[in-house]
């Protein structure tokens, strides 16, 4: 039933399909910033504690 209907040529399961793939992908990259800014705040955490000794 898809195939039927077609967006300049791309059939909405192929857009479906990549929709997926791009969220999956943007979700990917969320976390990995996430967790690039939560390694980054411990390790000046880390130096301002390891000053005040």
């Amino acid at each position: 039933m898809l195939k039927r209907y077609s967006f300049f040529g791309v059939t909405l399961e192929l857009l479906a399909v990549a929709g997926g793939f791009a969220a999956l992908l943007a979700l990917i990259m969320a976390m990995a910033v996430m967790s690039h800014v939560r390694y980054t705040r411990r390790r000046k955490a880390a130096e301002v504690e390891e000053r005040d000794i």
